[in-house]
């Protein structure tokens, strides 16, 4: 049989198996997709672990036919991909990473296990199967956070110099300028507030607190009336911060003397799917 004629039909009663046909004088494998640990797929894809892509074929049409399915840039540059699940006809964006760990060897990275799909060259829009690994979520938040997985943006971080160099300036937050608010280059929040029974203006420190007993270098200050993180303010005021999407304030090395101050801040947009 020649195999460069088989078509979609041929192989759509193939169960999530493995499919390995010739095109000229090139073998290639992929992963016939039909069903998801989150459900049955309206329409079965293929996946390539060997390239870390994914692809459909229409219906009575050579494998060879076989088109890329759009991939969706997603924050911090992974990839996307939109599908349609056959229960409840709701479509779902996959994160490609997840599709092609998945396909090579069966694991499904899942919240309820606490598990993630790690991309070892920290290149998060390769995924390529043998850059890829399942690990727990714990193990991924932590390289998040000691900066493991993000010198592209620490080696890209841009810096308000004006306001560094100034270091005590006016409080920003939420593009906004607090009245009466101040803040330096060492994390150090000041309020000045008149006194009328003294008749005097005062200029008191805001003490920061820890926000929960789990993440002790998470502190938190009161500002007008508010609880803010002090990451995220030192980086409103002395950093510039991603424009149009939400964002978190990491920290290149916590075990320095003063970890707030800003040349060892840097920001990442925050992830918007799972």
């Amino acid at each position: 049989m020649d195999n460069n004629k088989v078509t979609s039909n041929a192989i759509a009663s193939l169960y999530n198996t493995n499919v390995n046909y010739i095109l000229g004088d090139n073998q290639i494998s992929f992963k016939h997709i039909e069903l998801l640990p989150a459900g049955q797929l309206s329409e079965s894809i293929q996946v390539f672990p060997t390239s870390g892509t994914v692809s459909k074929v229409a219906w009575n049409e050579p494998i060879a036919t076989m088109k890329p399915i759009h991939q969706s840039d997603m924050v911090r540059g992974y990839k996307g991909t939109t599908l349609k699940l056959s229960e409840s006809g709701q479509w779902k964006t996959f994160g490609t990473h997840r599709l092609v760990h998945f396909a090579d060897n069966g694991e499904w990275s899942d919240k309820a296990e606490k598990t993630t799909i790690h991309h070892i060259n920290s290149i998060t829009s390769d995924n390529r199967a043998s850059n890829l690994k399942l690990i727990s979520s714990s193990e991924n938040v932590l390289r998040f956070f000691r900066g493991a997985d993000n010198q592209d943006y620490i080696k890209s971080q841009e810096y308000q110099t004006d306001r560094i160099n100034q270091g005590t300036v006016p409080l920003v937050h939420k593009g906004k300028l607090i009245e009466g608010y101040t803040i330096n280059t060492m994390g150090d929040v000041y309020h000045k507030r008149y006194i009328k029974g003294r008749n005097e203006w005062k200029v008191t420190k805001v003490n920061p607190r820890h926000a929960s007993k789990k993440y002790r270098m998470t502190l938190v200050v009161g500002v007008a009336d508010k609880s803010a993180s002090l990451h995220n303010l030192m980086a409103e005021n002395f950093l510039v911060t991603p424009e149009g999407t939400r964002f978190k304030t990491l920290m290149i090395d916590a075990s320095i003397a003063n970890p707030y101050q800003p040349q060892n801040l840097y920001t990442v947009p925050v992830k918007q799917f799972n």
